[in-house]
């Protein structure tokens, strides 16, 4: 686990799939805030111990993929 500040805790994408894939109770998942684009009907952000991670899931296939929050592009 990487540390960009003292503050925040951030996954990799490959820590984060595999909390995933192993059902680590400390992975959740949420809806942003604010959106409007059925986008988010197949895909929610991901938080690993209630802290905002980079990524988001698709909750069909359960794959994590990057997102860029200032734009929404993966």
């Amino acid at each position: 686990m990487s540390s960009t500040n003292s503050t925040k805790s951030t996954l990799s994408k490959a820590e984060i799939q595999g909390v995933v894939t192993s059902n680590d109770p400390s992975i959740s998942f949420k809806k942003p805030t604010g959106v409007r684009s059925e986008f988010w009907t197949n895909y929610s952000q991901v938080y690993h111990k209630n802290i905002v991670q980079d990524y988001i899931i698709c909750l069909q296939r359960r794959a994590v993929l990057k997102w860029i929050s200032e734009n929404g592009i993966i």
